[in-house]
């Protein structure tokens, strides 16, 4: 019926850590659906806060309820056209391959070129140490 996108960039997520922003960034996707939800179906154990509307968590929704699951594919397709779209500003950095996740191809360039602006440099990466020699690109 409709489809909403909450995209919560970097340094906000930075100011009032992930959790929130995952929360803000739902509250967003709802707020752009451009209908009023009988039911917000929730991937994971946590209501959003504040959400005004009826809302039902799921543990391991995205297996267990298509629509959640559907939903997860539609967040994790946007995301990545996103980091491409990053790749294109900082190639050195790879982000057309592993699309800022956690792998070893992330954390060698990591380690090469240190952070640059669009890292979440409140994230914890076992580097921060080494991370903090380098200035932002």
């Amino acid at each position: 019926m409709a489809v909403g996108i909450g995209v919560v960039h970097h340094q906000h997520i930075d100011e009032i850590n992930i959790l929130r922003a995952t929360y803000v960034a739902m509250a967003k996707a709802v707020a752009r659906l451009g209908l009023d939800p009988t039911l917000v179906l929730i991937d994971g154990n946590r209501e959003v806060p504040d959400l005004l509307y009826p809302q039902k968590t799921v543990v391991k929704g995205d297996f267990r309820v298509p629509v959640i699951g559907a939903a997860s594919i539609v967040a994790k397709v946007i995301r990545d056209r996103i980091m491409r779209g990053y790749h294109q500003v900082f190639p050195d950095y790879c982000f057309d391959v592993h699309k800022g996740y956690g792998t070893v191809k992330h954390y060698e360039k990591l380690a090469m070129n240190g952070p640059c602006r669009i890292h979440r440099l409140s994230f914890e990466l076992g580097l921060n140490l080494q991370l903090s020699l380098f200035s932002l690109k």
